[in-house]
């Protein structure tokens, strides 16, 4: 059964695709390079690269979650601000993830391509992220 994340992620990749005919092309390829025409496995779904790379620009441009918040249970240094222990510090993931500087300046287009090197695994990576994905692969 799909979660809301889940069902709005597959929405926004279905959007995508339906405006990027190649990428639509180049995704059914990569799953049938790895599958074939046996059923979808675990071990499979990690081996969809483009379907991957896909994904992750699509939660790019449209996160599914907007806003982080972070607290210190410590005094910290952020920058040149020292911030008291119980200081909350929220992120809105859309001004990052659509930042210029870290992006370049193609951060507006789609590109799966900026993913063709993977992700990095954080340390405190969301623990649904992995579900997420192998959700989203499925369908």
């Amino acid at each position: 059964m799909i979660n809301t994340a889940g069902a709005a992620q597959v929405i926004y990749t279905m959007k995508v695709l339906s405006m990027h005919p190649d990428l639509q092309e180049k995704a059914r390829e990569d799953v049938l390079q790895v599958f074939g025409r046996k059923a979808p496995d675990f071990d499979g779904l990690n081996h969809l690269k483009i379907v991957a790379m896909i994904l992750y620009e699509v939660l790019r441009l449209y996160p599914l979650i907007v806003l982080l918040i972070r607290g210190t249970n410590k005094k910290m240094k952020l920058g040149e601000v020292i911030l008291p222990p119980g200081t909350e510090i929220a992120l809105q993931t859309l001004l990052v993830h659509r930042d210029l500087g870290l992006w370049g300046e193609d951060v507006k287009e789609f590109n799966s391509e900026r993913f063709s090197g993977g992700v990095s695994k954080a340390t405190r990576i969301c623990l649904g992220q992995s579900f997420a994905l192998i959700e989203s692969k499925m369908l």
